[in-house]
């Protein structure tokens, strides 16, 4: 029988909690990190020197709290997961920039992060790859030129409907996607699709790679792709 994979949302009143993350599972968390400044004070020890240093790199304060709020979530929540100090938990990135946990033991959580506005979304699961994006719904007048760098199908679509809402539908997916993968701005938005909760490459479905879409607040569109295998 085929597993299906669960997604399952939290908020910031939930992190308090011990929340069990199970197999073929992905728990997937919205928080708006203005409502978190006790908590980020509480857990401010847990980053290391270096760490409060790259902050200091952002000359906005609100980008800077958005650093902290990431980095003290994201080993937070993986404590919890991992029934383990906070301080065990460290977090690397890839040479493409995709950040990862290091952890002492051999449990094999992975994790992905996103922010924008006034939110920070992180996704955690077991075993299996996992990549989100968030994005706040600008008006963008230029919306339709940026779809000309998505897929045709996508891209035909998006300007035969003129519908932003679309695009940024299409536009989180396909970062999820490549943010699951690690390449980033080196992959060629062109060369895969996103349709039915599915990606298709060459017009060959990837059945291992699950999507899931969804609106926030419905000024924020939200996307997380995982690889099932």
């Amino acid at each position: 029988m085929k597993k299906y994979i669960v997604f399952n949302y939290y908020q910031e009143d939930q992190l308090g909690k011990i929340i069990d993350l199970e197999k073929k599972h992905v728990h997937i968390w919205i928080i708006e990190w203005q409502k978190i400044s006790n908590f980020l004070t509480m857990y401010t020890h847990c980053m290391s020197t270096q760490e409060q240093r790259q902050l200091e790199r952002y000359s906005l304060i609100e980008d800077r709290m958005r650093g902290k709020a990431s980095n003290i979530l994201t080993k937070y929540l993986a404590s919890r997961y991992l029934k383990c100090s906070v301080y065990n938990v460290q977090i690397n990135r890839t040479k493409y920039g995709k950040p990862y946990l290091v952890i002492n033991n051999k449990q094999h959580l992975q994790y992905n992060i996103s922010h924008s506005g006034k939110y920070i979304a992180l996704a955690f699961t077991y075993q299996q790859t996992v990549g989100i994006d968030i994005e706040k719904k600008r008006r963008l007048s230029n919306f339709n030129e940026i779809a000309k760098h998505f897929h045709p199908s996508e891209s035909n679509a998006i300007q035969q409907t003129n519908d932003i809402n679309l695009f940024y539908k299409v536009w989180t997916a396909k970062e999820s996607y490549a943010k699951a993968l690690g390449n980033g701005l080196l992959m060629d938005l062109k060369s895969f699709e996103v349709k039915n909760k599915k990606i298709y490459k060459n017009e060959v479905k990837l059945k291992s790679w699950t999507l899931f879409s969804s609106l926030i607040d419905n000024d924020y569109q939200l996307s997380v792709t995982v690889n099932n295998q």
